[in-house]
């Protein structure tokens, strides 16, 4: 069974990344702000000592990979660690909630072209019939899929050795027209 999947670029990653750090970074200023509470000094100087040595962990492991993005969800769980750790649970619910979304946001975006269905397999999945589409094509790194109802999408390809234009326009014109056939 013939099948491509493209893997379509993501521009509002590096946005993500500094949200995430610009999230961190106040973290670890509240941390620093409760070191002048008598009462929460000891649990403040530990969850900055923890937050703050595994964000420079990650951050010198991602320079030496040489991998610009030096934020990830785990740091998260961590802040929530300490939140917890401060006895203050909504920010550490809040702390969950958003490396939760921020694995999600991360994810590459993929398209899953096979003969029976399209389907999108990041979150959220979505899978489309070949007559839901009346265009589907690449063209100068561009992949185009014009749905019958009107919605046009139109992303750019992140691995554009991988597909052979010629040979996935001609497998998408076919099972485009096959499925239009099936039903007339």
């Amino acid at each position: 069974m013939q099948q491509f999947e493209i893997i379509l670029k993501n521009e509002k990653i590096k946005g993500y990344q500094f949200l995430a750090t610009l999230l961190v970074f106040i973290n670890l200023a509240v941390f620093i702000f409760l070191l002048s509470s008598d009462v929460k000094r000891w649990p403040a100087l530990a969850a900055l000592f923890f937050s703050f040595t595994y964000f420079t962990l990650r951050f010198f492991k991602a320079r030496k990979s040489k991998n610009k993005n030096y934020t990830d969800g785990i740091i998260f769980l961590i802040l929530a660690l300490c939140w917890v750790l401060l006895q203050n649970y909504l920010p550490a619910l809040a702390c969950i909630v958003i490396a939760g979304l921020y694995q999600l946001a991360m994810q590459k975006l993929k398209f899953v072209f096979n003969e029976e269905k399209v389907e999108k397999s990041n979150f959220p999945k979505t899978a489309y019939n070949w007559n839901a589409f009346s265009n589907v094509m690449i063209r100068d790194n561009i992949l185009t899929l014009d749905l019958v109802n009107n919605k046009l999408i139109q992303v750019e390809i992140e691995n554009e050795e991988s597909v052979d234009e010629l040979q996935f326009n001609e497998f998408a014109k076919q099972h485009i027209h096959s499925q239009k056939q099936l039903l007339t």
